[in-house]
């Protein structure tokens, strides 16, 4: 056997190693974020519940905030795989819309996501650099792809920023996942499609250059 087939294997095996152990690390983290909060959270707790040394932590995360960011990046995936989905095809402006909004509102109102979205709530005046950690790791992306997807139909919609047409129907979207955290709203109360639908036809009001009316729902 060569150099190279000697060495793949265990090469492999501590990269596999080595990905599992700052998966454990994340997943400890994002319990004690949740049940502390971002100021009860601290690297000493972290090592404690790890069984670990925090010189071990280090070696994975230099800071705190560099933990929640991968807390914050977990928990964004599925959300974000949900939206890589909704547009994947080459759907029209309304069936986008609609999926979107469907699987996006399904990822905020998750349980992990209205609890992870309290502690940056209660956490961000005392400390906006979690807010900006969180807008990052998560929040970023859903406008990004939304913003892409308004500029294919460019032609069917009025004179209006890409980027203020997304943020609005965010803004939405995100308003329903507010009422959930202030308790005003229990998640799931309404179905997620229902909510699409109610907030797409706003949409439609405020941007479309309509002729004949929403396509699925006239």
């Amino acid at each position: 056997m060569n150099e190279v087939g000697r060495h793949s294997v265990p090469v492999g095996r501590r990269a596999a190693n080595k990905d599992a152990r700052r998966a454990a690390i994340v997943q400890s983290a994002r319990s004690l974020f949740l049940e502390r909060g971002y100021a009860g959270m601290s690297m000493s707790a972290l090592a404690e519940s790890l069984r670990a040394s925090k010189a071990t932590l280090w070696r994975y995360f230099k800071s705190k905030n560099a933990v929640f960011f991968a807390v914050v990046e977990a928990e964004a995936k599925s959300m974000h795989a949900g939206i890589n989905a909704a547009f994947a095809r080459d759907q029209d402006l309304e069936a986008g819309l609609l999926a979107f909004c469907q699987s996006f509102l399904a990822a905020i109102e998750a349980p992990d996501a209205v609890a992870l979205s309290r502690v940056v709530t209660a956490e961000s005046g005392r400390t906006p650099e979690i807010a900006r950690i969180f807008y990052k790791a998560a929040a970023a992306y859903p406008r990004e792809q939304l913003s892409l997807f308004l500029q294919r139909h460019r032609s069917k919609l009025r004179d209006e920023s890409i980027e203020n047409m997304s943020a609005i129907l965010i803004d939405l979207c995100n308003s329903h996942q507010i009422a959930v955290i202030l308790g005003e709203k229990k998640a799931g109360a309404r179905e997620p499609r229902k909510l699409a639908d109610q907030y797409v036809e706003i949409f439609y009001r405020a941007f479309v250059l309509q002729t004949g009316g929403r396509g699925l729902h006239s």
